[in-house]
């Protein structure tokens, strides 16, 4: 499906938000069409920066022409980890840094490959030639892809994701579902995702790819459909195939940055040694005869080639230790940083901080208010109502309130914490096992009953009622009770995080050899960790209520 009958069908789909998102993508390039316009972007530079993580970056001219535009710099005033700074002083960068950082992983990924690729189609005791090299077509266009990536977030990073996702939830389905019907291998796309590809597949965007003064270097036909493969991780529009997870993989450019950019500013060092694992990345050859049975999926895409052998990346035996550094430090990361019960309740604030505005105002916000130009602190005051402009109003008295306190850090208290491993009752089973297995069946119950925004809010009523009828049994608890709010009482699920992904072992040991099926599922903010047979990283859901 070319560009056209794609964005024709997504419209059939999407009627509120594709409209809301061309407009957003025509005033964010409209800068950028009037320099290609006035021929000032033909003698661009590549532009070098400085960066904490890895260097020095240098971007290509018709990436600078982008970055320096109101649609990527927006991200300057996004904050990677939310509102993380408030309980890690040093996790305040932006979206906009990070972006920087996904575009050098991904090229020093493309050039890791690219030798590998050289080294096996000429040396060894069976030099395969067939493996296709890294062409400069999709060199450039997985950097600009890595360069875009980050532009479906709004204010607040992930915490603001939620309530776009609930308020447009058959729309964004349609959309997933018509993003996997396009890209072929795409598994789950996230809301960013989406609502990069609709900024990527607009009219505008469209008007910069194709416009005469924009010297991409190699072919413009699809371009926008290159790009949004990339994005979401899809193994079409590719020359390599094993280039398909570089932007969105088990192992991803995206991951590579953040994991350690995070740790970084977070002062949470995790060991994560990126250049080994960049430097034991392999070309795989895939065939019907070495994929194990229970890949049947993987079997019938070789068996459906033409040549019977397809190519992945995967990675050596010698950089196992680092690709478990990588498990091992999300996991760490996860629980000690996004998961952080602090940052947990000051994200939900945030959260909530749009819904009360919305309530007091008698007016839910647009997409185009809640992707506001403005940085997160801002966001911040205009939610609150202690700012204003013509294009933005927010909430008064009880708005005001909780935007101060989250301004001044007053953020609220976890008053309890519960998980599947706290239900009780199961001495009646013999083996632990069993006991393990009944108690996520209740726990699965918990959670599907709160999985909507309408059942958590309702739980949250009935606790407010609750604290109010019992407050009569103590004179201070009756104090407290007075100046109570709906607001002041916040349930937190987060959600469970699981991304089945096949990493692909070269030369590994008998029992890892060809796919060392490994299901990295960081699952809410527990505590507890287990690493299983196939080296499987896995809290324990647990969910907690911030008051």
């Amino acid at each position: 499906m070319r560009r056209e009958e794609l964005v024709k069908a997504i419209a059939g789909r999407c009627p509120s938000i594709k409209p809301a998102v061309e407009n957003l993508a025509k005033k964010w390039l409209s800068s950028v069409l009037k320099r290609l316009d006035a021929g000032d972007a033909r003698d661009g530079f590549p532009k070098v920066f400085n960066d904490p993580v890895w260097g020095t970056i240098e971007l290509l001219p018709w990436e600078v022409i982008l970055l320096d535009s109101p649609l990527v710099q927006r991200l300057r005033g996004v904050r990677q980890l939310g509102l993380a700074h408030l309980v890690y002083p040093g996790a305040g960068y932006d979206r906009l840094e990070h972006a920087r950082g996904v575009v050098e992983a991904a090229d020093r990924m493309l050039q890791g490959l690219a030798r590998n690729a050289k080294h096996r189609k000429s040396h060894g005791a069976r030099p395969d030639t067939a493996i296709p090299e890294v062409s400069d077509d999709d060199y450039y266009v997985v950097r600009l892809a890595a360069l875009l990536h980050d532009l479906g977030h709004g204010p607040f990073s992930h915490a603001i994701e939620p309530v776009i996702e609930q308020r447009f939830s058959s729309e964004f389905r349609g959309l997933a579902g018509l993003i996997r019907e396009n890209f072929a291998g795409v598994g789950s796309v996230s809301v960013s995702e989406e609502l990069v590809t609709l900024l990527v597949l607009s009219q505008s965007m469209d008007q910069v790819l194709n416009h005469p003064e924009y010297n991409f270097p190699t072919s413009k036909t699809d371009l926008a459909l290159r790009v949004v493969a990339r994005i979401v991780g899809a193994r079409s529009h590719l020359a390599a195939s094993y280039l398909s997870g570089i932007v969105s993989g088990p192992v991803d450019a995206d991951k590579l940055d953040y994991m350690a950019r995070d740790s970084h500013h977070a002062g949470l060092p995790v060991g994560l040694d990126t250049q080994r694992l960049i430097s034991k990345l392999e070309v795989i050859s895939i065939t019907p005869e070495n994929v194990p049975p229970r890949l049947a999926e993987l079997k019938a895409r070789a068996e459906d080639d033409p040549r019977r052998r397809i190519y992945d990346m995967g990675i050596s035996h010698t950089g196992i230790g680092a690709y478990e550094q990588m498990i091992v430090g999300r996991v760490v990361l996860y629980d000690r940083l996004y998961y952080h019960h602090k940052v947990r309740a000051a994200d939900a604030m945030a959260q909530r901080l749009v819904q009360i505005a919305e309530d007091e105002r008698g007016q839910r916000f647009t997409v185009e208010e809640l992707f506001f130009d403005a940085s997160d602190d801002t966001m911040v005051e205009l939610l609150g109502g202690r700012l204003s402009c013509a294009d933005m109003s927010g909430g008064k008295e009880r708005a005001r309130d909780l935007a101060s306190r989250i301004r001044e850090r007053r953020l609220y208290h976890r008053a309890l914490a519960f998980a599947a491993r706290f239900v009780s009752g199961m001495d009646g089973f013999q083996d632990e096992q069993t006991r393990d297995s009944e108690r996520a069946a209740l726990w699965r119950q918990v959670t599907k009953s709160l999985a909507t925004f309408e059942n958590i809010r309702a739980f949250e009523k009935e606790i407010f009622e609750t604290s109010r009828e019992v407050a009569g049994v103590d004179e201070r608890l009756e104090k407290l009770v007075q100046t109570l709010q709906p607001e002041h009482i916040i349930v937190d699920l987060p959600r469970i995080k699981r991304s089945p992904a096949a990493i692909f072992f070269l030369r590994a040991p008998r029992m890892m050899r060809w796919a060392c099926r490994t299901f990295i599922s960081i699952q809410s903010d527990g505590q507890m960790l287990t690493i299983n047979k196939r080296g499987a990283a896995t809290f324990f859901a647990r969910a907690s209520i911030s008051l």
